[in-house]
């Protein structure tokens, strides 16, 4: 393992006197509202949760509330609102650039016990949860009834449903399913003063209003606290093809981009892009991990395509995309890479160039569940 040296960051923001200091009355207040259990004031407890995930960023909170409800979270917001009491929302600490920590004593709210998915509508594929949910949950939920949650992070197994929205995550299936604009269809949010905005619906199609959701998706909890969101799920692909790419500039790696989307755009799920640094930390770490050049190259390039058709209809729809015969797993990955600049690398298992390699470069075909 690496070893890292991370230096705290100084702010230097003073803080605004306008906001009163937590005070016991304070505490007693909130554990009316909500019950003792949802109080966390164990310092141990609560250094945790005033540090992000780089160590550069410290705040200095000393009450964590962690509702359940949206009613719960209003009660919350009102309360603090006419106190004058700064709060700081949180989800599952993965962001880096510690838009989760308070910057000095804030109030930290947390959605740890919003964890609950309020229902899944198979006519249009809609995904309804709480803020709390982990992404993976839902994302394993979403596959058991064969669809997919049209976002993936490393963090999954960590971040929450409620912080994507806040934060408007990408992905790695941003260039399938774009941003979470385009695939949040209802949310329920608590402004500041402790109002309940219900915009959650399972109405796709709906041209009524304003469509004040969108305010909150990227807000980072600067306009309220997301509670609930239902997110459209698209059907789960059924065969997967996965192939990387040595570049030797990081222009080849924009001309993947460029041709993969104009030739693979219906089955195209994500490209992504390494750099020699993040490949050496991959090996050291994971040194079992089979490496399939000889030779180091600065930037590689992962194609990912996903798609519902039988090994036959995909076949066909790979020779109809790219006007290249077909006609078998290696044909078709020959096809596939016979796009993609020429590399002077070779493959450690069958030692030909990465543009004839018909081993290493992609996966054969499985069903999405074991992937």
């Amino acid at each position: 393992m690496m070893n890292r040296t991370v230096k705290t960051v100084n702010h230097n923001l003073s803080r605004n006197s306008r906001f009163s200091l937590l005070g016991d009355k304070d505490v007693q207040a909130f554990e009316a509202m909500i019950g003792s259990k949802a109080l966390v004031t164990d310092q141990d407890e609560l250094t945790i949760h005033n540090t992000d995930w780089t160590k550069k960023f410290q705040g200095h909170s000393k009450l964590m509330l962690k509702p359940s409800t949206t009613e719960e979270v209003s009660a919350i917001l009102k309360y603090c609102n006419e106190r004058k009491l700064a709060v700081t929302p949180q989800g599952g600490r993965t962001g880096l650039v510690g838009g989760s920590i308070p910057v000095h004593d804030e109030i930290i709210v947390s959605t740890m016990r919003m964890n609950k998915i309020i229902g899944f509508d198979e006519s249009y594929g809609i995904l309804q949860s709480e803020a709390g949910c982990i992404l993976e949950d839902l994302q394993n939920f979403a596959k058991e009834r064969k669809y997919e949650v049209p976002l993936d992070l490393g963090a999954k197994g960590s971040c929450m449903i409620g912080g994507n929205l806040a934060t408007n995550a990408g992905g790695i299936k941003f260039i399938r399913h774009n941003s979470l604009h385009a695939n949040c269809v209802g949310l329920k949010a608590v402004l500041a003063d402790g109002t309940i905005l219900d915009n959650m619906t399972t109405l796709r199609k709906d041209n009524t209003g304003y469509d004040l959701k969108h305010l909150f998706i990227g807000s980072e909890g600067t306009l309220g606290l997301i509670t609930e969101g239902a997110i459209l799920c698209p059907s789960l692909p059924m065969h997967r093809n996965v192939c990387v790419v040595a570049c030797n500039s990081f222009d080849e790696v924009l001309k993947i981009l460029q041709i993969a989307k104009a030739e693979l755009g219906d089955v195209l799920q994500a490209v992504e892009m390494m750099d020699a640094v993040a490949i050496k930390i991959l090996r050291d770490i994971h040194p079992e991990a089979a490496f399939p050049f000889s030779d180091e190259h600065p930037f590689y390039a992962l194609v990912k395509l996903l798609q519902r058709w039988t090994r036959r209809p995909a076949t066909q729809k790979i020779q109809t995309s790219t006007g290249c015969t077909a006609s078998s797993k290696a044909s078709r990955i020959r096809s596939l890479t016979e796009w993609f600049p020429k590399t002077k690398s070779n493959c450690t298992s069958c030692g030909s160039s990465v543009k004839d390699c018909q081993t290493q470069l992609f996966r054969k075909d499985t069903p999405s569940s074991t992937t």
